[in-house]
């Protein structure tokens, strides 16, 4: 932690870095069994966790790009 405060990087620690790792891989298009293997998880359980925060970041770049929500309709 003491690195992470010297770099100016709050809430450092090996955990934290894993779960960046995880997020960025499958932001990048990594597949689910490839994240798992890399990380040493013996099933998809724990993988599925990054996986639906990727999920959420999808779903929220839809409705902020949907055309449909952007369309101004009279009611």
């Amino acid at each position: 932690m003491r690195h992470g405060l010297w770099a100016g990087v709050p809430n450092c620690h090996p955990h934290r870095f894993r779960h960046t790792y995880a997020l960025y891989r499958f932001r990048e298009g990594m597949d689910p069994a490839t994240v798992q293997k890399t990380l040493g998880h013996s099933d998809l359980t724990m993988t599925r966790r990054y996986m639906d925060v990727v999920d959420a970041d999808v779903a929220e770049a839809k409705r902020l790009h949907s055309p449909l929500d952007r369309l101004k309709l009279r009611g």
